[in-house]
């Protein structure tokens, strides 16, 4: 038995830490190692040969592939071995976890706020159904979770608690494609049923718990589980981020031809977060987000404004495409806030609310209806978003309809922060709207930032003179 130094903090313990690693991919045990943080709280990493799947000939019923099954079969092994070598407590990582630079940090304050009858704990991981089944906060630090994907970074405590899980893992299932990490979700979405209901906790259950921000995550590479390549590191949203957040969204509204490519390219230039590739359906218009503009074309019917959707699909699309922006906002080198644009979010505050909470803001760009449907009709003659024939009559309607919709959200959420920006004054004074949108913001960009802001619109407005249709 290895001789290490025991984590203790409170009732808090870990005395043994592992990581999986196969005998073959001596290059992802180096990297791992490299990553290592300086100051490590926990015990010393022992390295545990994993159970190689791909060297099985005839691979067990049910499972979906050789991966899965050699995951399965490291990880029950390390808990067989813990509970008769009499360890209580471990910590397990695979691979390819990458730390944060302050995980030292966050795992003890994690830990000094983790209940006593803690039985598993997750460092790192991706929060499954998460915008159906919010996580539970009952900490400053510590989350109730719903179902939790991934086991690149657990910890497992507790005698009691490390047999049900070998109980929970050894027992037979009849349904196909399994993955351990989804076996050990079945276990945890009692405990949630329990806390969220206020019922008795299913003595099958095991406590189960999540910190408010991811500590580990996933690195790039080959994976070995799935047998693909793994383009980009995983850093998933974090359970405070699932969560309704006050952490700012900005909406951006406005009809048709009203303006808001002007606004979103402003902000993006301000440093707010837009999304990464902005487009747009016309040659002198943009600043949507791919993504989001495909959530808006395909829920609302034009010119009607009919849905295409049900309304709990639609609540799905907007919060988890609102809720990635915001995570992607938080952790880029220079923390920021997120933000859309599309014509038809006019249409969908409801959603954008439910989405972003009590952190929704809206910028609202007015322009006369008369002006903003003229410029609508010259640039979209041709088939426009799955909408034809696009007539004088079918642009009055569309750009009618949105501009109730906002106003009647707006009248309906008198609390929302509303900034109204006058298309005219956008085009007659950029830098007093700029200024105005970074006080309403709480921006704090650069002076060249707050410079290209202006002059990129101060270049729209010569480009396309007093007619400007942007």
């Amino acid at each position: 038995m290895v001789e290490t130094k025991i984590f203790k903090m409170g009732n808090a313990a870990v005395e043994r830490c592992f990581v999986i690693n196969l005998d073959r991919r001596p290059d992802r045990m180096q990297q791992f190692l490299d990553g290592l943080p300086k100051s490590w709280p926990l015990p010393q990493v022992e390295r545990i040969s994993a159970f190689d799947g791909q060297g099985v000939n005839v691979l067990p019923p049910l499972w979906p592939s050789k991966g899965a099954w050699g995951c399965y079969q490291s990880h029950l092994s390390i808990l067989n071995r813990c509970l008769d070598d009499g360890v209580n407590s471990y910590a397990v990582f695979e691979d390819d976890a990458i730390f944060s630079a302050d995980f030292k940090d966050r795992f003890v304050t994690f830990m000094r706020e983790l209940p006593e009858n803690c039985g598993l704990a997750y460092l790192g991981g991706q929060n499954l159904m998460g915008d159906r089944f919010l996580p539970i906060q009952i900490s400053e630090s510590v989350f109730v979770p719903y179902n939790v994907n991934r086991t690149h970074a657990m910890i497992l405590r507790g005698r009691e608690s490390m047999m049900k899980l070998q109980q929970h893992l050894c027992r037979p299932y009849k349904k196909p494609g399994f993955h351990i990490d989804h076996l050990l979700g079945q276990l945890i979405q009692r405990q949630y049923h329990a806390h969220r209901f206020g019922r008795a906790e299913d003595a099958r259950s095991v406590p189960t718990y999540i910190p408010s921000q991811w500590m580990v995550g996933q690195n790039a590479g080959h994976s070995d589980i799935v047998n693909r390549e793994i383009k980009q590191t995983k850093l998933f949203l974090n359970a405070g981020d699932v969560s309704l957040s006050t952490h700012p969204f900005v909406a951006v509204m406005g009809i048709y031809r009203s303006g808001t490519t002007a606004v979103s390219l402003m902000l993006r230039d301000l440093g707010v977060y837009m999304g990464n590739k902005l487009v747009g359906r016309v040659p002198d218009g943009g600043g949507e987000a791919i993504g989001l503009r495909n959530i808006c074309e395909n829920v609302i019917a034009l010119p009607d404004l009919s849905p295409k959707q049900s309304e709990r699909r639609t609540d799905r699309l907007v919060k988890r495409w609102v809720i990635d922006r915001k995570n992607v906002a938080r952790n880029r080198p220079v923390e920021t806030i997120a933000g859309g644009k599309h014509p038809l979010l006019c249409a969908m505050g409801p959603h954008l609310l439910r989405a972003a909470g009590q952190g929704l803001v809206v910028i609202s760009i007015d322009r006369s209806i008369e002006e903003a449907t003229e410029s609508l009709q010259q640039c979209c003659t041709h088939n426009y978003a799955g909408w034809s024939p696009v007539t004088e009559k079918n642009c009055r309607l569309l750009q009618e309809r949105l501009m109730r919709a906002k106003q009647t959200f707006l009248d309906l959420h008198p609390s929302i922060p509303v900034l109204r920006v006058d298309y005219n004054l956008l085009q007659q004074s950029p830098a007093i709207e700029v200024d105005r949108v970074i006080a309403f913001l709480k921006l704090s960009p650069s002076r060249i930032r707050r410079r290209q802001a202006v002059r990129n619109l101060e270049k729209q407005s010569r480009h396309f003179g007093a007619a400007t249709t942007y």
